[in-house]
């Protein structure tokens, strides 16, 4: 594995910065990142660890669209009444994914043929 630098800052704003440097990479779980860079596939040069930024953890459901931060846990999004209600494909898709382990974790990583990622792509969504 390449050397990089890790850094975990303490604000969304220090995080924004940070991951604006070119060969940068941000780290919500990992469970990705980790196997991609011990495989040579990722190599980045720095690392910004965005994990205890509060701000990027829940969701927000407004009448026309559901916002998921980054650090929301599958779990959690697919529980949701609301998402239940009104995405229940979602809601099914993210029961489904995967192990518990990475339930618990925020499924939207670097992997394109993740579960969740195939259902969001088909919808109008955002990332």
């Amino acid at each position: 594995m390449r050397p990089f630098t890790y850094q975990r800052p303490d604000s969304l704003a220090e995080a924004l910065a940070l991951a604006a440097r070119p060969s940068t990479t941000v780290l919500a779980g990992g469970t990705t990142l980790v196997d991609l860079m011990r495989q040579g596939i990722e190599t980045p040069s720095d690392i910004v660890d965005i994990r205890r930024l509060a701000e990027l953890a829940g969701s927000t459901v407004y009448s026309d669209r559901i916002e998921i931060g980054a650090l929301t846990p599958m779990s959690r999004v697919a529980e949701h009444a609301a998402v239940r209600t009104d995405f229940p494909a979602l809601a099914q898709s993210l029961q489904q994914a995967a192990s518990q382990q990475l339930r618990n974790g925020h499924g939207r990583g670097q992997c394109p043929a993740a579960d969740s990622l195939c259902l969001l792509s088909g919808r109008e969504f955002s990332v």
